[in-house]
């Protein structure tokens, strides 16, 4: 949660909100789609212990790192695109659908 506050610049409660609503949040912390994020308080200790312990500095050296890797990796952190779907009822011919495959085959 932390790293993702880091790329979004976002506050506490925003992350809480972004990593509870935000279906990419939670595949990228693992979190199953039901579960809520930890509290923006949780956060917020959390942060405060390793600032404590490690120090500003080196959080922001190891988020540049993981967001260095990811771009020599091809990762590109630019606009996402979200893309919603509804489900449907067609009235479908398969019989032509079948016959272009044919020709395409």
């Amino acid at each position: 949660m932390l790293f993702v506050s880091f790329l979004y610049n976002a506050s506490d409660r925003l992350t809480e909100e972004l990593c509870s609503q935000n279906i990419r949040c939670k595949y990228f912390l693992g979190l199953d789609i039901t579960v809520p994020a930890p509290d923006y308080s949780t956060l917020s200790v959390f942060r405060r212990e390793i600032i404590q312990k490690m120090g500003i500095v080196w959080l922001e050296k190891l988020f540049k790192a993981i967001v260095d890797m990811a771009l020599d990796s091809g990762i590109s952190f630019s606009t996402i695109y979200a893309v919603d779907s509804t489900h449907t009822m067609a009235n479908v011919d398969t019989t032509k659908d079948r016959e272009r495959q044919k020709e395409d085959g």
